[in-house]
């Protein structure tokens, strides 16, 4: 009986950790991955290291983003973490 016991409390615990760890992480890679299909041109976009910008073209996995009047960066689709609302600009 101890033996069933100990592989019952595993398989318990795997479930705990299945529903706290791997589920949300899965549906937070599921609507990362639907925001880059949906990224167009002239979305403002906020990427992992803080920079904002408009996207100005697309290169495969690239983007290209205009941040100043006359500064462009190229970045990976990747690195864009989401959109960036100008409503949120106007209220500070």
């Amino acid at each position: 009986m101890g033996g069933m016991s100990q592989i019952v409390l595993l398989v318990v615990i795997f479930g705990i950790m299945y529903v706290l760890i791997i589920l949300p992480e899965q549906k937070n890679r599921k609507k990362h991955k639907l925001l880059i299909e949906n990224l167009k041109k002239g979305d403002k976009v906020l990427t992992q290291s803080g920079i904002r910008g408009t996207i100005t073209k697309f290169k495969d996995n690239v983007v290209m983003l205009k941040i100043a009047e006359k500064v462009e960066i190229e970045i990976e689709k990747s690195y864009i973490i989401g959109l960036y609302k100008k409503e949120i600009e106007d209220k500070k």
